[in-house]
């Protein structure tokens, strides 16, 4: 967990208590170490789930952003 409570704007709404965790994949190869792929960070907001994803790689030629689009609470 990277840190919370935070506030976040994603695309119109605008979500209170946001929990950001944080992921790095990579390989680790014997005699190398650990190489990175992609960091990664995941922003949930409390009582609704997921609502952004944001990934890179460690050179910064690729890029993934995806958004939540609506949601609906009952």
């Amino acid at each position: 967990i990277e840190s919370k409570p935070n506030s976040r704007n994603v695309g119109t709404f605008s979500f209170n208590d946001i929990i950001v965790v944080s992921l790095e994949t990579g390989v680790d190869f014997p005699g190398v170490g650990f190489i990175p792929a992609s960091f990664s960070y995941y922003y949930y907001a409390k009582g609704i789930g997921l609502v952004e994803v944001i990934t890179q790689d460690p050179f910064g030629q690729g890029f993934y952003h995806s958004v939540v689009k609506s949601y609906f609470i009952p």
